[in-house]
């Protein structure tokens, strides 16, 4: 809430995604149905352009609407409500990020704002994890004034 609130985007990294559907999906679908489910949000994560996105979520849709009441019901409380609105597509598939880059792998964030407050604590305040209200404000205060007088003097 604090990052919307400052006017900027959520991106949501690969991890993310899938540690939080992999908690909703399980009571739903079957082993077999969540291997269906993984594969198509891989496909929707991965769309670079919105006819892409279109097309990909469309396949997922025909696919769900064939599985029983319980998954419907799921998806369309849920993940139609939450994933896939206008307002949170972009946060986590790959349609806004720059050519080159992706959302893949489990391991590693792909979210550039996760990577940037990682490196900032890391060389800027010895490791220490801060809130995004004040790493916001040490960003505004001190390493945008550091960075400009770096290059006034180069």
């Amino acid at each position: 809430a604090g990052v919307t609130q400052m006017g900027m985007r959520f991106l949501l990294c690969d991890f993310h995604r899938i540690r939080e559907l992999a908690k909703r999906i399980k009571p739903i679908l079957s082993s077999e149905e969540r291997s269906s489910f993984w594969a198509y949000t891989a496909s929707i994560r991965s769309a670079r352009d919105r006819d892409q996105l279109d097309s990909t979520i469309s396949e997922y849709r025909n696919w769900i609407g064939n599985l029983n009441k319980k998954a419907r019901d799921w998806n369309e409380t849920y993940f139609e409500k939450n994933w896939l609105s206008e307002k949170f597509i972009e946060e986590w598939t790959s349609v806004l990020l720059p050519e080159g880059q992706d959302k893949t792998g489990l391991f590693r964030t792909d979210n550039y704002t996760e990577r940037m407050i990682r490196t900032v604590c890391q060389t800027h305040l010895m490791g220490k994890q801060i809130s995004i209200p004040n790493l916001a404000r040490i960003i505004l205060t001190s390493i945008i004034p550091l960075s400009a007088t770096i290059r006034e003097q180069a």
